[in-house]
């Protein structure tokens, strides 16, 4: 049969694939937009799905997008770190998508490869310079006195969840300290690699062993976010790839054999994540027998794909290292975009700069910073504002969710207590000390003191704070 010479595939639809399968691993593993029914979950999973299954159409990946800011920013502050980030990306791209159009003239919302290309030399720079970043913040947050302690590091924590998964490992009393070390000089290893152009690769190979033993112990959505980043550095090798891919497909399977595959597989995938979201809509996402249960599933799914991209980017990786793979000239340059990268080093210096400790890549770090502490090798604990250091001691209180903070000897921020206390349905009864000074607060009916801490925030400050529970012993515990 004679070779079938196809036209390579845009980075930008490349990319997309890339990013909505991501996007529905955190539907799948934040799915209570499924069981309360939030319409912008139910939008943004369709928009997902299909961009996954149609990755070349700019209008499902451009709905996708917006859908994704929309349904997360309603949740805000509420969202883990990277879901941060995913936003903070989501509108880098829709801002590459909105210079393109204004500079492309006659060609403006057709979409030409050229323009395609264009979008993603705009965007992909920003990206893995954010992508970095992070990786960066988050090692630097481990630096402290506290994760080195094989007593309360959230080293020993998680590896203690990777021995309840692989029981042949040795004990946390033998291995604590060993893993710690290796943590350290994994997570600086990477950014670092990542850094130069001539190791980047070397950072994805190192990157997806760490990802895949962080995921098994339950943080897919991370390993999700960084496998689908990782194609940014593949890219050039990814697309010829996938080329060479699809030039084998075509030359071994007629149209018909090929559409009909096609249409077999987007139904399959339909059908799946239909009933995935069914079963956990439902109650029955726990349901099945030993392993066969169904919440494995998305488990079992994610580990495959991992696998298979992750030999993909070996692929690359050598085809890289031997020279073959030929970059296309770049077309756009990021010029304002740039910008977003200050936003995510702002985040990322925040509770050093005693704004949130939440969402600041600090997540399993066991740093602190609140109450006048700090305990980091080097960083400083400057003060923009006294968030952090206004606790205050719950002593009683009949609201079920502040009852764990005298439970569990934590102490909350004045900021995150005004929150919960403004925003409480009913009646409730509260006494707590802050600077020294005991309140006693209760609310009967329309009846309720008109105080601060009963007011809601400003909404540009409930959005953008986040404060952690500050634990009062000794060392800072194992906490997100």
């Amino acid at each position: 049969m004679t070779s079938t010479k196809l036209t390579a595939p845009s980075r930008l639809t490349v990319f997309a694939f890339l990013w909505a399968c991501q996007a529905l691993v955190h539907q799948k593993s934040y799915s209570l937009w499924a069981r309360i029914d939030d319409p912008f979950g139910w939008i943004l999973t369709a928009f997902a799905l299909a961009t996954m299954l149609r990755p070349s159409a700019i209008a499902l990946f451009v709905g996708m997008l917006v859908a994704s800011i929309t349904y997360n920013v309603l949740r805000w502050p509420f969202v883990v770190n990277h879901i941060l980030v995913e936003s903070v990306i989501n509108v880098t791209i829709l801002a590459a998508f909105a210079s393109t159009v204004v500079s492309a003239r006659g060609d403006r919302f057709r979409f030409s490869r050229d323009v395609r290309e264009q979008i993603y030399d705009r965007f992909a720079p920003v990206l893995i310079a954010m992508l970095v970043i992070v990786y960066y913040f988050a090692f630097v947050s481990k630096l402290n006195w506290d994760f080195i302690n094989p007593n309360v590091s959230s080293v020993t924590a998680m590896y203690g969840d990777l021995l309840e998964r692989f029981p042949f490992l040795p004990p946390p009393e033998v291995a604590g300290g060993a893993a710690i070390v290796m943590t350290l000089i994994v997570e600086a290893a990477i950014p670092i690699l990542f850094t130069f152009r001539r190791t980047r690769y070397f950072g994805v190979l190192l990157g997806i062993p760490f990802h895949l033993i962080l995921g098994s112990v339950g943080h897919r959505t991370f390993a999700a976010l960084a496998f689908a980043m990782y194609g940014l550095f593949c890219m050039d090798e990814l697309i010829e790839f996938v080329t060479r891919a699809r030039e084998r497909i075509y030359e071994r399977y007629s149209a018909k054999t090929r559409a009909a595959a096609y249409y077999t597989i987007s139904a399959a995938c339909v059908l799946g994540v239909s009933l995935l979201i069914l079963a956990d809509k439902t109650g029955y996402f726990r349901a099945g027998i030993g392993p066969f249960r169904i919440y494995r599933i998305p488990w079992s799914i994610w580990l495959l794909w991992s696998l298979c991209l992750g030999t993909v980017y070996a692929c690359c990786a050598w085809r890289f290292y031997r020279g073959k793979a030929v970059p296309p000239p770049r077309t756009a340059r990021p010029g304002i975009l740039w910008g977003m990268v200050l936003i995510v080093c702002l985040n990322g210096m925040s509770q050093y700069l005693g704004l949130k400790t939440e969402t600041s890549f600090t997540m399993y770090s066991n740093l602190r910073t609140e109450g006048h502490y700090n305990n980091h090798f080097f960083m400083p604990a400057w003060r923009l504002a006294s968030y952090q250091d206004d606790l205050v001691e719950i002593v009683d209180t009949d609201i079920p969710e502040l009852q764990e903070y005298p439970q569990n000897n934590l102490l909350i921020t004045y900021f995150e207590l005004r929150r919960i206390l403004s925003t409480t349905k009913g009646d409730f009864e509260i006494v707590y000390l802050r600077n020294g000074k005991r309140h006693e607060l209760q609310r009967r009916g329309d009846e309720a003191p008109d105080v601060e801490v009963l007011r809601p925030h400003p909404i540009w400050e409930a959005k953008l704070l986040y404060f952690r529970p500050v634990s009062t012993d000794e060392h800072a515990p194992h906490q997100h």
